[in-house]
């Protein structure tokens, strides 16, 4: 009976943070440049896939695409660490682990971030950078996910984001939400999942 709580209450958050719609910031800037290490992808298989296959993703490596995925973890823990290039001197490194709660459902815990490596800083005062000062930005992503199968053929995951970047002079968090739902053998057909 409390798992049933747990799941309604869940998936009431989920459909009501979901439903809405909400802005960061000023209406003018939408689209600008503000959290784009979030559109940056993760885990090499459902990369080579392009997101394709994001309603059959599976345990941690899943995350970054549909948090829902997690309740198909089949251990007691799991984890993931990756780092790749993703041009010139900048990389990406994320970590994620998993863990089974009992009857309760699964969490994970994930970071992602990037590793710009030093710039050269430059100023009005000296614009060619030749003090040899330099600053490396900041841009880190720390998720918590939780994720349950709620029938045979029904699971659905939520995680909820802490996003910080920081510059030289300059620094900003927010808090982001991703919910996911994932439906196997739809409409009796099996092997069609949404």
């Amino acid at each position: 009976m409390k798992k049933e709580r747990l799941i309604k209450i869940i998936f009431a958050l989920v459909l009501i943070f979901g439903l809405t719609l909400s802005f960061a910031g000023d209406v003018a800037r939408t689209g600008t440049a503000a959290g784009m290490q979030l559109a940056v992808p993760v885990g090499p298989r459902y990369i080579a896939m392009g997101g394709a296959n994001i309603s059959n993703v599976e345990g941690v490596d899943g995350l970054y695409w549909n948090p829902a995925g997690l309740a198909s973890m089949n251990h007691s823990a799991a984890g993931v660490f990756s780092t790749m290039s993703i041009f010139n001197d900048v990389n990406v490194n994320y970590l994620a682990l998993g863990f089974q709660m009992g009857e309760i459902g699964k969490l994970a815990i994930s970071l992602k971030s990037f590793d710009f490596g030093d710039i050269p800083l430059t100023t009005i005062g000296d614009p060619t950078g030749e003090s040899g000062a330099t600053y490396s930005p900041s841009f880190s992503t720390l998720g918590l996910t939780y994720s349950a199968q709620l029938t045979n053929v029904i699971q659905v995951g939520v995680t909820g984001k802490l996003i910080s970047e920081s510059i030289d002079r300059a620094s900003a968090s927010a808090f982001a939400i991703d919910a996911g739902i994932q439906y196997h053998d739809l409409a009796g057909f099996k092997g069609l999942s949404g």
